[in-house]
């Protein structure tokens, strides 16, 4: 009987745990998801200077990626500067804190008029930690 006390414990044990990750799972999904569709029913959105915001997908279970349409790719400097002004964005956002427990990670891919990509910039978790 002590067995199958331990045994019951144990099983339950496990399957909450499993539950757990499941709904964190399922929460981050549904939150990118829901970042997605907010994105794409403003798209197309002028950004200034050329640049404009086309569309936005879920890329795997934690990736958001971001296309942009640049009228002239000369005037794109994709650099660690540019990188870090994102990332200070991104931290300024109301919805950081979230992100931060996700492990969000997002993609910024530049295209040019033929829709060839020009350059891209990738922040993962540990860039805005």
């Amino acid at each position: 009987m002590k067995q199958f006390t331990k045994t019951t414990f144990s099983v339950i044990a496990i399957l909450s745990l499993s539950l757990f990750f499941v709904q964190c799972n399922n929460a981050k999904k549904k939150f990118i998801e829901l970042q997605v569709e907010q994105l794409n029913k403003q798209c197309p959105l002028n950004m200034g200077n050329g640049m404009t915001m086309e569309k936005c997908s879920m890329e795997g279970g934690n990736t958001m990626k971001t296309n942009f349409t640049v009228s002239d790719p000369s005037t794109l400097s994709i650099t660690e500067e540019g990188k870090n002004a994102i990332v200070t964005a991104l931290k300024n956002t109301p919805e950081f804190e979230q992100i931060k427990e996700f492990g969000i990670t997002y993609i910024y891919a530049y295209y040019d008029a033929e829709n060839k990509l020009v350059g891209e910039i990738k922040i993962t978790p540990e860039d805005y930690k």
